[in-house]
């Protein structure tokens, strides 16, 4: 058998142990290489969605491109999922009826079944809150069309999702995605709508500032922009913080405002 995976069935996945190692091989140097999505950051993850991609019959690239975990579940984008259908039921039947800007209808069956049609429109959209959020103002046609494709695939193809049944944007629809389904940002903290991101505390007086610390940079940055700073000039900004106190910050971001855009000196 070597270092092949062995696949008696869609459910029954043997994997020999000169494979597991090719697997954390391959997870560490394509986490390395920075060419993966931007939202697997660890061999580790690298792995899970490799595995979850075999247990779907795809190539390891591929599942990159389809497959991403939102809050341990694995998603699958709705071209994925389309994929799956034809790939497992080569003769299902599915018709795209009409996709606008503001509506996605699908006709769709098992074979030898009859048609359902499944509709996602701006009002569905409307109703769950859905209009004002980045995705859905940049790609409204694609947003449309992705909500509809997955409520058909649930519904009528589950066997072929293989629990993927839901697409990254549904499971957190504050993610930053491609047209295509691709997540091209960091997954970020969920809040309500209106809600301002809670202030950080500074560092303490005699801890300077420092970029090594992930925690304590993000939390600096809500901070920032809370205030008004734009995200293309938080990171000069933080840089200029590197190695300043409490007490010294609101001179540099003072000075900072000055140079480069506004800033509420008096909320500092």
């Amino acid at each position: 058998m070597g270092n092949e995976l062995v696949v008696r069935s869609r459910t029954d996945l043997i994997m020999q142990p000169a494979t597991w190692q090719t697997l954390r091989e391959q997870g560490s140097v394509l986490v390395k290489s920075g060419f993966l999505p931007v939202s697997v950051k660890t061999p580790e993850q690298a792995i899970a969605i490799m595995m979850k991609g075999y247990e779907l019959g795809m190539q390891p690239m591929q599942a990159f491109s389809s497959i991403n975990v939102i809050q341990g579940k694995p998603t699958l984008s709705a071209e994925g999922m389309l994929a799956q259908i034809w790939k497992s039921i080569p003769n299902a039947f599915i018709d795209f009826v009409r996709i606008e800007d503001d509506y996605c209808e699908i006709h769709a069956a098992r074979p030898g079944r009859t048609p359902r049609k499944f509709i996602f429109q701006k009002s569905d959209a409307e109703k769950a809150g859905l209009l004002k959020k980045d995705n859905w103002t940049k790609y409204p046609r694609a947003m449309h069309k992705a909500r509809c494709i997955s409520e058909m695939a649930r519904t009528i193809f589950p066997d072929a999702l293989m629990g993927c049944s839901h697409t990254a944007e549904e499971l957190n629809p504050d993610i930053n995605v491609s047209e295509e389904g691709i997540i091209i940002d960091v997954e970020p903290e969920k809040k309500k709508d209106g809600d301002n991101p809670p202030a950080p505390p500074p560092a303490p007086d005699e801890e300077p500032f420092s970029l090594e610390n992930e925690d304590k940079v993000k939390r600096m940055k809500a901070w920032l922009v809370s205030k008004g700073i734009s995200n293309e000039a938080l990171d000069p900004l933080l840089e200029r913080l590197v190695g300043a106190k409490k007490s010294e910050m609101p001179a540099i971001i003072k000075k900072f405002q000055a140079e480069i855009e506004p800033f509420p000196a008096d909320e500092l």
